[in-house]
């Protein structure tokens, strides 16, 4: 389909590297479901051992 709108957190605009952009030509790629949980499994693991600056802040002041 050309022409479509589609509205992205900030969050998701910025892991795309487009929350400069304004707006941005996209291709949208489907995705089979099993390789989509597979992926999701994956950034999961990367994002929890990625520790959240609040809790590092918070960590180093208890120290």
């Amino acid at each position: 389909m050309k022409d479509r709108v589609i509205d992205l957190s900030y969050a998701a605009a910025t892991q795309l590297r487009l929350q400069s952009a304004g707006s941005a030509q996209v291709k949208l790629e489907h995705v089979p479901a099993d390789e989509a949980r597979e992926e999701m499994a994956i950034l999961a693991q990367e994002i929890v051992s990625v520790p959240h600056k609040t809790h590092a802040k918070r960590n180093k002041a208890r120290a």
